[in-house]
Formats: C-alpha cells, structure tokens, sequence
C-alpha cells in the first residue's frame, strides 16, 4: 500500500514545518509527501525548501484548497491518497491504523477521530469520540447513522481514500469554496465502502487566522449546498431531514451575520429552495433565532422516531 499525503499550503509559515514533521514522523512511512502551495504571499516556501524533507512542491494554478487538492491527486503515484492541511497535524501512528484497517476491509475510504491543537503545537484538547467502536459501512446511507451520532463530517487531515476512486468520481469540485471536503467524501463512498476509526490519530488546529471553517455563516451555507448537491444519490427520509435542517441553519446564520455578502448568498441560494411552510418559519426563527435551537429538537425526535421505525 503507497501512501501519497497531499498537503494544500496557503500562507502557512507558522505551521507548514510542524505539519511535515508530523508526517515523517509516521510509523508506516509515506510514499511521497505532495505540497501544493496556493499562491503563497509568505516565507512557506522557502521554510519548506530550507525543511530538509523530500517534497514533492507543486505550484498551484487556479486559486483555492479545492484546486490544490486537485493538482495534488494530478501528480500522486501512490495507490492511497492522505490528506493533510497545512496548520494541521498527525501523530506517529495516523497512518499505520489506517493501513491496518483498509488492508483487512474492503472499503475506497477512512476516517478518524481528531484533537484539537493550539497555536503553540503543545496544548492539545483531548476530544472523546461519541462514536466508541470501530465502524463500517456501505454507502451513503450508512454514512448517515454515523454522522448523527457524531453532529459533523471528521475533515479532511482526517481523510485517507483510493486514488482510482478519486480520480473516477472527478477529485473536488472547484465551485464549493467551503465544505468541498463533505461533497468529495459523499461521492467517494456512494455505493462503496467506508472505515471510521474512533481512536484518534490527528489533531485540528483551532482558531487558525484567515481559516475557510472559521466563517460561520459561509461554512454553514457551503454544507447545505454541498448536501443538496449530493441529493440525487440516496432515497433517504433522515438525509431529506438533515438536508432541511441544513437549509434553516444557513439561512438563519446568514441573516444574523454582520457581513451583507452572508446575508445576501444565504437569502439568494437557500431560500427559494423553501416550501411556503419553511419560508414563513424562517421569517420567524429570523427574528427570534433563539428559537432554532426547538426546530433541531424537533427535527432530531424525527430522527429517533425513523430510527425506531427502521427497527
């Protein structure tokens, strides 16, 4: 099994280096290490040429982490494609677990559990899983079970997949600014295997400056679209559900958001999307937002109830 890790770089001097040690690192030694840097205005070049470690540095062309990641699958020669931000980090046994695991499953893609890391690289937040075992799936469906229980896609420096199932699906979609990482992960696993390792094995950096998940209202919007994008891919009530839930949340986000450009993207690509029922809600929980938190509730009692259903 070769391991190409590709590692999206943008203005990332601070980090870049802690993010290389941790994957030379690795106890089960990477194929090649692939940095893509994203038009860099600071020194992560140079840091990364002056490192010592034998990098594979790419140029990006077109702007974006769904343009880099791209240009990094472009060039890998590895079978398995690990993915790693560059303020991101992995601790020594990332990749030996996931070797372990997709050489005894049948599956195209893996996933972990993850810390947080500070800016310091020394104060970590020791996240419990609220998943406890092991788990495999098959499909998008599966995938759901997993993600209720666990409120959110893991992220990409936690993401291995089969480079010929990346490149057969089209690798990321350029269009999705944010969240292209929960659209690529939903195209790889449709009809096909997956692993989630609950032990953790990486850790995200919180807080990061300039980072695409730190904007609320634009994560929040991007999720949604990367969900309805993907719709047409299963039949399933609860991710008709999440997919609802998904659409109130963007458009409530966005409408309490400071910036106009949130308000108006929100407005503009969630709202039509509305049936006359969920149109006057919004207009409700819009002026009283404390009140979402009741429509999750109620739309998580829908989810225990098709749950039991299913039983």
């Amino acid at each position: 099994m070769k391991i190409s890790v590709i590692i999206p770089c943008h203005n990332g001097e601070k980090t870049i280096a802690s993010s290389l040690l941790s994957v030379v690192r690795q106890e089960y030694k990477a194929h090649e290490i692939i940095v893509v840097d994203d038009h860099s205005e600071d020194k992560s070049v140079d840091l990364i040429r002056a490192s010592g470690i034998d990098v594979k540095l790419v140029s990006a062309g077109a702007t974006g982490a769904s343009n880099a990641r791209n240009e990094g699958i472009d060039v890998a020669t590895g079978n398995w494609l690990a993915f790693l931000d560059a303020d991101d980090l992995w601790y020594p046994n990332h990749l030996s677990r996931a070797e372990q695991f997709i050489s005894t499953h049948k599956v195209v893609g893996y996933l972990n559990h993850y810390d947080w890391v500070s800016q310091t690289d020394t104060i970590f937040t020791k996240k419990k899983s609220p998943v406890d075992a092991e788990t495999t799936g098959q499909g998008i469906d599966t995938y759901l079970n997993l993600y209720l229980k666990y409120k959110h896609f893991v992220g990409m420096s936690a993401c291995i997949v089969e480079r010929e199932r990346a490149e057969l699906i089209g690798g990321f979609d350029p269009e999705l600014v944010r969240r292209h990482d929960i659209d690529f992960w939903l195209r790889i696993i449709d009809n096909q295997g997956w692993f989630f390792d609950p032990q953790a094995t990486s850790a995200y950096r919180k807080n990061t400056l300039n980072s695409l998940s730190s904007n609320q209202p634009s994560a929040a919007l991007y999720r949604y679209l990367a969900f309805k994008k993907n719709h047409k891919l299963t039949n399933s009530l609860v991710y008709d559900l999440l997919l609802r839930q998904f659409a109130m949340t963007a458009l409530i986000k966005g409408a309490l958001s400071e910036k106009e450009q949130d308000h108006k993207l929100a407005s503009d690509l969630v709202y039509n999307d509305f049936c006359l029922l969920e149109k006057v809600l919004s207009k409700v929980l819009t002026q009283f937002p404390g009140m979402l938190k009741y429509y999750k509730k109620a739309l998580k009692a829908r989810f225990r109830c098709l749950s039991q259903f299913k039983k």
